[in-house]
């Protein structure tokens, strides 16, 4: 069996761990931003008081399965979360965030992969996997520091929503209707 791999990136700002972190802690913000699609979670509360997560979903046109272990918190220092698969290339895969000053007043930021291959092709897939993603991470990463400094408007690009045939034109037809009602305020399409 290939043991555990782990790949790691850091970068060093001049920003304090406390202004840093928000952003990238605001998880489901992060991973739209990078452009992964959302996933159905299933919880399941357990007689012990804990509640099983369990996930499903596709990635390079395999299907993976997995129990989703609770978040691992050290507020504006560190999170992480393991996904233990059931269906998949893997036995475990999960991200690694630590945020530390760098003792001049900024601080070091550190991201991982870690990821446990079940197959050969896991191996190989984790690896560039791996890759990509910390392409997108260090992007996401300095658009954020970006932010803070004031420096743009948002802390991310988002991507446009998909909106369903018709969406756009309803959503202008209420906004017309609403602002020739008695509450209108002409401020219902802008």
């Amino acid at each position: 069996m290939p043991p555990l791999s782990r790949r790691t990136w850091s970068w060093t700002f001049d920003l304090p761990p406390s202004v840093l972190w928000p952003v990238l802690a605001d998880t489901n913000r992060f991973n739209e931003a990078m452009g992964l699609p959302p996933y159905p979670l299933e919880e399941t509360p357990q007689p012990n008081g804990t509640v099983l997560r369990r996930g499903r979903g596709k990635a390079a046109g395999f299907t993976l399965e997995w129990e989703e272990k609770p978040y691992e918190w050290l507020l504006g220092r560190h999170f992480n979360v393991s996904r233990v698969f059931s269906k998949g290339q893997f036995r475990r895969f999960g991200p690694v965030f630590d945020l530390e000053p760098d003792g001049k007043g900024g601080l070091r930021v550190r991201y991982a992969l870690e990821w446990e291959p079940l197959t050969l092709m896991g191996c190989l897939f984790g690896r560039r996997l791996a890759e990509q993603a910390g392409g997108a991470v260090a992007a996401r990463i300095l658009e954020a520091v970006s932010f803070l400094k004031g420096q743009r408007e948002t802390p991310f690009e988002l991507p446009q929503p998909a909106l369903p045939e018709g969406a756009f034109e309803r959503a202008a037809a209420m906004a017309a209707e609403i602002d020739r009602s008695p509450y209108g305020n002409g401020l219902g399409w802008v």
